[in-house]
């Protein structure tokens, strides 16, 4: 769907580039790229899947196959056990049952219910902590933290351990060593609680028209990437992450500019979006190196599970990487400001300057890259949620 009218393309040099790249830069797509359809855009994620993972292609379908009948039931508990259900968590291993965790005793009708629906599902009960309450017990630790003088942090909600994970960088003036900041937290929210310092960064932000396209600023080259295409009211446009600091996007051989709209770095993500003039805004996002999709869908932050599957393409990384949902509430405290609510994946999949891009499954819209945090002692990648685009900045993704 074209949503705008395109005078004319003219690059600030007046020389001609490659589609997608930005002068001075090798092409991250070749011209014409191929659009895919939405049975080829799950076919070749499923296929990046299992190529990254060591399956063959059909365990990577049933996997997704069984994901999608457990979905319904996820959402359905969700709604009906607000402050007991905990989430759901996919196996590791093909063709293992998923797990639903619940606080305290699972009520017989969970139990009935998975009965009724032919899925095999583990419940485990007994939980400490609902998936709410571990959500604000995170962000509790990490408004503590940054009281005490923290700049680089990161929280998350672990759901799977019960647990809030904190990660902190040790700065001069500050306690260096984990049990001592420990103690300085409030006695109730030490309890469940795993922290570490680090010497490093608590996270990167990875700064370096439709979504996946490069985005600059004059003078500089590949700062982020673009992320989906969005439309409030009557206006279009596109989206990045709102700690870049960019003014141009690439698009068929010439820079464009982005005239910023509105940002939010804050409760909900890290995100901005801009308007464009003189080129064309559609349901389209590059998907990988050789790939263009239209989006269908977005992915309810609700109907995410630990363990979903999720793919993201970012202009610096230059192909499309896919990892597992592990973290579905994630806090981030730089210099830049304090952004929540964001999901991080299993693995560390991303670089400097892919932040802004998309994160999806086939041609359904998962979110835009934020950067790499520090959770549970690993470095992994982090997004912010395209189905919190309305809270954040008042915009819908395009489809």
């Amino acid at each position: 769907m074209v949503a705008a009218v395109v005078l004319g393309l003219v690059s600030t040099s007046g020389q001609p580039v490659p589609a997608f790249a930005l002068p001075g830069t090798a092409s991250a797509e070749p011209v014409g790229p191929t659009r895919q359809t939405e049975a080829q855009a799950l076919a070749a994620d499923l296929a990046t899947l299992a190529k990254e993972q060591g399956w063959t292609l059909a365990q990577a379908r049933a996997r997704h196959e069984l994901a999608e009948r457990v979905r319904p039931l996820h959402r359905a508990l969700a709604a009906r056990l607000p402050d007991t259900y905990v989430g759901a968590v996919l196996s590791d291993t093909p063709g293992e049952a998923p797990t639903f965790l619940v606080k305290g005793a699972a009520p017989e009708f969970v139990r009935t219910m998975v009965a009724a629906s032919g899925v095999p599902i583990r419940i485990v009960d007994g939980q400490p902590y609902s998936a709410g309450e571990l959500a604000d017990r995170s962000r509790a630790v990490h408004r503590h933290l940054k009281a005490m003088g923290y700049t680089s942090i990161t929280t998350a909600a672990d759901i799977t351990a019960g647990q809030v994970r904190a990660t902190v960088t040790a700065e001069p003036g500050n306690a260096l060593r984990a049990a001592t900041v420990a103690t300085a937290l409030p006695a109730a929210l030490r309890t469940g609680l795993d922290l570490d310092v680090v010497e490093g960064p608590a996270n990167i932000r990875h700064t370096s028209l439709f979504g996946g396209m490069p985005t600059t600023r004059p003078g500089a080259g590949l700062l982020c990437t673009t992320g989906f295409s969005v439309s409030p009211g009557g206006f279009v446009g596109v989206t990045t992450a709102a700690h870049c600091n960019n003014s141009q996007a690439a698009h068929n051989g010439a820079r464009h500019p982005l005239d910023l709209f509105d940002e939010h770095l804050g409760d909900f993500g890290d995100v901005e979006w801009s308007t464009t003039s003189g080129v064309p805004v559609t349901d389209d996002f590059v998907a990988g190196s050789t790939e263009i999709r239209n989006v269908t869908g977005v992915r309810a932050l609700a109907d995410m599970m630990i363990g979903d599957q999720a793919c993201v393409f970012g202009q610096s990384t230059g192909l499309r990487r896919c990892s597992f949902i592990a973290d579905l509430d994630v806090s981030i405290t730089d210099q830049r400001g304090t952004s929540h609510r964001q999901v991080a994946v299993r693995d560390n999949i991303t670089q400097v300057g892919d932040s802004g891009g998309p994160w999806f499954v086939g041609t359904v819209a998962y979110g835009t890259h934020v950067g790499n945090a520090q959770v549970n002692r690993a470095t992994v990648s982090a997004f912010s949620v395209a189905d919190l685009f309305d809270e954040a900045l008042g915009v819908r993704v395009m489809r």
